[in-house]
């Protein structure tokens, strides 16, 4: 399992990633559940979808204390398409984490 959570604030939040990632040229989307912990040092970001009746990780975002992405979240998450491409991106504080969990 990619995060552990043990009495922790959890945030989430829905966003529709592409329904084909492996497509560049896909349009449709998918809705996904997206599970952040930690808004200071260290961010965590799992995203995942339903497919053919089971719950897919679809990717899995990191960020350490020291990186240059530390310490940019804050106590709430937003989604919406931020840069036009037809996919959801989220931002967490002064963070957007782009529909491929890259940043």
């Amino acid at each position: 399992m990619p995060m552990a959570i043990t009495g922790a604030t959890v945030h989430h939040a829905v966003a529709y990633l592409p329904k084909d990632k492996d497509n560049a040229d896909c349009t449709e989307t998918i809705p996904a559940v997206l599970l952040n912990r930690g808004y200071y040092n260290k961010t965590t970001v799992a995203a995942y979808t339903l497919r053919d009746g089971k719950l897919q990780l679809e990717w899995n975002f990191n960020t350490e204390n020291g990186t240059e992405y530390a310490g940019k979240g804050n106590h709430n998450v937003a989604t919406g398409d931020m840069d036009n491409d037809g996919f959801d991106e989220l931002v967490i504080g002064a963070m957007a984490i782009d529909h491929d969990g890259t940043v």
